[in-house]
């Protein structure tokens, strides 16, 4: 069995909000697809960032912009821009288009002066939890960057939606802890620090892993994989619901046996 730290991650969250995303992608609706396209489209141009100062390139915003323009606005003509009909502010393409160029001005400022250099950017690692499970995610960034004269591997994880910042979510978060693993089983050695960034809010929490964070996290996968083998998946009602992406559908589902 082979799983990815995203959906461990989302069955955490709440199971039933698991199987919406990953089994009835004809629930998905264009709200959804909308945040789920911004989020991938604005991750793609902080890698894409990266990657041009590991090809020794000058860090450029106007590269940024251009970049993230072509992905988010593609080929939609300027009419379209204008005219479209939005359902509400928070999903029209303008409205992401500006959170998008001011969340590229915050990484920008950030990294400009001192970005180090990119050892890996968006690389899969996997990790073998026990022989028939696998788990799997992304190493956004690891660069070796010079702090105050001394030379730190550090592992950057960027998060868009980033509403809630408070010290137990950013050392308890299960992706990180994952990408710390991976990091250790492959290059055999310990990063220096590790940077959760807030993309919307411009935030960057400095957090670390140890041996207990890495057990939990493979106490966890082994538990997810198993229920969800076992197919058990049921709601979990609390205040992540006002903001789901599925609060719409998760209601009424509940009621119809085909979804159970």
């Amino acid at each position: 069995m082979r799983l990815t730290i995203k959906q461990v991650v989302d069955y955490c969250h709440c199971p039933m909000y698991y199987k919406f995303k990953y089994e009835h992608p004809d629930l998905k609706t264009e709200t959804i697809n909308v945040l789920e396209k911004y989020d991938s489209d604005i991750h793609k141009t902080v890698y894409s960032f990266f990657g041009s100062i590991q090809n020794f390139e000058e860090p450029s915003l106007g590269a940024l912009k251009r970049a993230f323009g072509k992905l988010w606005i593609g080929n939609r003509s300027a009419g379209q821009m204008l005219y479209s009909e939005p359902t509400s502010w928070r999903d029209t393409h303008n409205e992401r288009r500006k959170r998008g160029i001011n969340t590229l001005v915050g990484i920008y400022d950030n990294f400009k002066d001192n970005p180090g250099f990119p050892v890996v950017v968006n690389k899969e690692y996997q990790i073998q939890i026990h022989e028939d499970l696998t788990l799997t995610g992304t190493w956004e960034v690891i660069r070796e960057v010079e702090i105050k004269g001394t030379k730190e591997i550090q592992i950057i994880d960027f998060k868009v939606q980033d509403k809630i910042h408070n010290r137990i979510h950013v050392d308890k978060d299960l992706e990180i802890s994952a990408a710390s693993l991976a990091f250790q089983e492959a290059f055999e050695m310990k990063e220096d620090r590790i940077l959760y960034y807030g993309l919307e809010k411009n935030k960057i929490h400095n957090t670390s892993r140890g041996e207990r964070d890495h057990e939990v996290l493979k106490h966890t996968v082994a538990s997810v994989a198993k229920a969800i083998d076992q197919r058990l998946f049921y709601a979990a009602p609390g205040d992540k619901c006002y903001s789901c992406m599925y609060k719409g559908v998760c209601g009424n589902s509940l009621t119809v046996n085909t979804m159970i």
